[in-house]
């Protein structure tokens, strides 16, 4: 404690920079444009029903719990595990082993989807 001021040291992981690199991991709400649905095909429709919400053309939300508290308990990663299978786990950074997805979503040279 230097001044009366308390400092922490954080450490960040870097997952992936941008979606060229694809997805860093499932959060409470996911939401996939074009890219992405072109990218998980019929996949998307391996999941349950009630956590996954067409919002228009080429445009899905994905909620793996109901509540945003349910993030980071034991249940929530269990569920969000259970989506990145049915998804594809290649299209996901594995936080386990440190790699990048092998599978990524098509963009242009400016990271901008392809229609």
């Amino acid at each position: 404690m230097e001044g009366g001021k308390d400092f922490t040291y954080s450490e960040e992981e870097h997952t992936v920079r941008d979606y060229s690199e694809g997805l860093p991991g499932l959060v409470w709400r996911n939401f996939y444009g074009p890219p992405f649905v072109r990218m998980f095909g019929e996949r998307l429709d391996s999941l349950p029903a009630e956590c996954r919400q067409p919002l228009g053309e080429d445009l899905v939300l994905v909620q793996p719990y109901e509540l945003p508290t349910e993030a980071g308990t034991e249940s929530g990663i269990t569920r969000e595990r259970e989506f990145i299978s049915l998804l594809g786990p290649e299209c996901f950074y594995d936080h386990e082993h440190h790699t990048l997805p092998t599978r990524r979503p098509v963009l242009d040279s400016l990271g901008r989807p392809l229609h």
